[in-house]
């Protein structure tokens, strides 16, 4: 038989395949909106990888408005069911701290770490739009802005504002979005410690006119000598209180335009503090069991049941701190990728330290000369805790 020429024989039929399939041409698409709609629900981990498919997805996660659909959509799944934390511990007898995601009912995962591990007391605040505040207590300084699910931070420096000298004091360090400047804006409050014979009252500060409002307080809590946790309980201010005693019980109130109790939790027993309040409403509570084990468990406040539990293995007892943890897309200029000092080479760990503490901790100049060809990083680690332990007395800092 003669070969086909051109032209003869089977003639594919355009934009299909020999076995009838639609070729993946421009002719068969999504719309630009379906795309959209499908990818703001995908996790970061997701969107990252989906940026290299083509100039197109690159340029559409990159927008500043996907960026908040999708942050909205992550913000939803944080109401419900699903709700993941970060949750902060120290191990015992050690300067490290540990970084932990934990999404029941999946397995804890561990983070790396942003702590430069020498800083005895650091603590969290936010999230604002996925970004959290992360600051050494109870100065209020090494300040760092942190976005998890990129694995991205930047060390903020200090504004000059001090405190007036020989007054005990005391930092509170707040996380707030300034809406007339569309940025973040760090709040540092320096309080002193509170006086004998002293009245509790709750204040509020006003983001956009820059201004304190004095609120009161329900009567049964500003006269009680019950433990206090301020938060938020879905989506309102909140007020959660117990007595030191075993087999307490947890009451809330929140605040809707007049202060009312909506719940009261227990008896619970083995219960050491309150960490924190889910956005599915979920309330987080530190346990110790009979065996000295601490534990996190995340108790539903309607039937005052245990949702979930982790156990904290090792953990020094009043290390944890916990957050909500939206995942976002949100970076601020400047943030580079989180560094584990952990797993650098001892000279390069410290190096990275002593730039750090030179550049933004206010006790590092003291005097004392460090070499780091003379000294290991867990040397290092124990030498500039003492010198945290020093400056806390000489500046006569207050605990709280």
């Amino acid at each position: 038989m003669p070969a086909k020429g051109k032209g003869e024989g089977e003639k594919k039929e355009k934009g299909k395949t020999q076995n009838g399939a639609p070729e993946p041409t421009s002719d068969f698409y999504f719309p630009r909106e379906i795309i959209s709609n499908i990818l703001c629900r995908l996790p970061v981990k997701s969107l990252l990888r989906f940026s290299c498919v083509c100039k197109q997805w690159q340029s559409l996660i990159s927008k500043r408005d996907f960026m908040a659909t999708h942050y909205a959509h992550s913000s939803i799944l944080q109401h419900m069911a699903t709700s993941s934390i970060i949750v902060q511990t120290r191990p015992k007898e050690c300067f490290k701290h540990v970084l932990l995601l934990y999404k029941p009912p999946e397995s804890v995962v561990a983070l790396d770490s942003l702590y430069p591990c020498f800083f005895p007391g650091m603590s969290i605040v936010g999230p604002v739009n996925g970004i959290l505040c992360v600051f050494q207590s109870p100065w209020g300084d090494v300040i760092t802005l942190w976005n998890p699910a990129m694995r991205m931070s930047k060390m903020v420096k200090l504004s000059e504002t001090k405190a007036p000298p020989e007054v005990p004091f005391f930092v509170l360090v707040g996380l707030a979005f300034d809406s007339q400047k569309d940025d973040l804006l760090i709040l540092r409050i320096f309080c002193s410690p509170a006086v004998p014979n002293y009245a509790e009252a709750l204040v509020r500060f006003d983001v956009g006119k820059t201004e304190f409002d004095k609120m009161t307080l329900p009567e049964d809590i500003a006269t009680g000598g019950c433990k206090k946790y301020l938060g938020t309980f879905l989506d309102f201010l909140a007020i959660l209180t117990w007595e030191e005693t075993d087999g307490c019980h947890i009451d809330v109130w929140i605040e809707d335009g007049g202060w009312s109790q909506i719940y009261q939790i227990g008896p619970l027993y083995g219960f050491s503090r309150i960490l924190g309040c889910l956005w599915n409403g979920d309330i987080v509570v530190e346990k110790e069991d009979d065996r000295k084990y601490n534990w996190i468990i995340m108790l539903d406040p309607m039937t005052c049941s245990v949702n979930s539990e982790v156990r904290a293995h090792n953990s020094e007892k009043g290390s944890f701190v916990t957050i909500n943890c939206p995942e976002s897309l949100f970076l601020i200029e400047g943030m580079t990728q989180v560094v584990n000092l952990q797993d650098l080479p001892d000279e390069s760990a410290c190096k990275t330290i002593l730039r750090l503490a030179e550049q933004f901790c206010p006790w590092y100049n003291l005097g004392i000369p460090v070499s780091v060809d003379a000294i290991s990083l867990s040397g290092l680690q124990r030498l500039l805790a003492a010198v945290t332990t020093l400056s806390n007395s000489h500046h006569n800092i207050c605990e709280f």
